[in-house]
This record gives C-alpha cells, sequence and structure tokens, in this order.
C-alpha cells in the first residue's frame, strides 16, 4: 500500500509537471537559451541581454525572439479625477512586442501588436486592474511608478527608486492555465534606454 501510495503520488507530480505551458499554440515551436558555467555544469535560464539580437540577425532559423529581464518590481499609484489614489505592488518583466507573437496570452483590453512598443509601456493583469482603477478602463490611464528590486524569488526589496509614469496600453485576460511565467505587469523593454539615461 506504501509503495503503490508513493508511486501515485510520483505519477500526480510529474502529471503536473508536464502541465504547464501547454496552451501556447507553437509550444513545440517555443525554446529558452540558457547558460552553463566553464566550472561546472549548472544551468542558469539567463544570457547576456545582446545575445539574441545577435542570434535574430545570424541564425535564419530564428522566427521571433523576446526577452524577458525580471527586473520590473515596486509600486503603482494611481490617482483618479477625485484626487483619490489607488495603491498596488506589481512584479513582472521587461520584454518586447514579440511577446504576444510567440506566447499566447490574451489581452481582454488593448491591441497586442503595439501594447509594448513604445517607452513606459505596461501591460498589466486584470487583479491589478481592479486594485488601482476599480470600474473604470485602465487604457491609457497613467501609474507612477516606484521600483524596490521586487520579484517572485526573494522577499528582498530595495529603498523606493521614481521610475516615474508608466501608461497602461492593455489589460491580460485572466489565464486559469497553469504557466511557468509569473507576472503581474510587462513593461515595453524600450523604457529600459529612457531609464538608463535618468
Amino acid at each position: 500500500a506504501a509503495a503503490i501510495s508513493v508511486c501515485m503520488l510520483i505519477m500526480l507530480m510529474w502529471s503536473d509537471q508536464k502541465a504547464y505551458d501547454l496552451f501556447h499554440q507553437n509550444k513545440d515551436r517555443i525554446y529558452r537559451i540558457v547558460t552553463s558555467q566553464i566550472e561546472n555544469s549548472n544551468k542558469r535560464a539567463t544570457i547576456p541581454y545582446p545575445t539574441i539580437h545577435k542570434l535574430e540577425n545570424q541564425v535564419a532559423e530564428i522566427e521571433d525572439a523576446v526577452t524577458l529581464r525580471r527586473e520590473f518590481g515596486g509600486d503603482g499609484l494611481y490617482t483618479n479625477k477625485d484626487q483619490k489614489i489607488s495603491f498596488s505592488e506589481m512584479r513582472g518583466y521587461f520584454t518586447n512586442s514579440s511577446f504576444f507573437n510567440v506566447f499566447d496570452f490574451d489581452l481582454a483590453e488593448g491591441d497586442p501588436k503595439s501594447a509594448l512598443e513604445k517607452p513606459n509601456s505596461i501591460v498589466i493583469t486584470k487583479s491589478i486592474a481592479d486594485k488601482l482603477f476599480g470600474k473604470e478602463s485602465p487604457i491609457g490611464k497613467n501609474i507612477h511608478f516606484s521600483d524596490r528590486g521586487l520579484n517572485y524569488w526573494t522577499e528582498e526589496a530595495s529603498p523606493p527608486v521614481d521610475w516615474g509614469i508608466f501608461t497602461v496600453t492593455g489589460v491580460f485576460a485572466e489565464n486559469h492555465q497553469k504557466s511557468h511565467l509569473k507576472f503581474e505587469v510587462m513593461a515595453s523593454e524600450s523604457s529600459l534606454d529612457l531609464l538608463y539615461k535618468q
């Protein structure tokens, strides 16, 4: 009985692990680039930032490429026309417009082709939209964002740094599918150049 129970538990765990990211239409054509150190074989799901842009230009088999940088995490503030302030912690990634070409995360509001094109554009989840905007449509509304280095992997936070105003260009549809990507916000990758200059 114990052996059968352990076997069933292992099968359930294996089945759960294999259930992630099955909702992406092109799941059999999506690859993740990893790096390993020369000293050991530990693999990391990170690469130097310029690598993907070099590969896109040099490898004909790459149809599209997405970059994800997990440096977007802090506090969003919205002030409505009655001067009422709403607040929410937000965690996510900087990414490019190809995000919606490669992954099948649908938008309830906004245009996936242009939502992440302009600097200081963000796409938020419905739960963040509800916290900040209530019943108002978030599209075109401005959020004042202060970065604190928050992410899903550590509880550590740094002192707030004012990153200025971000405009909501999309709201993710509720997704009940399992995904290894955990986020509440996707910010446009083109925002990084402005932030570095600041």
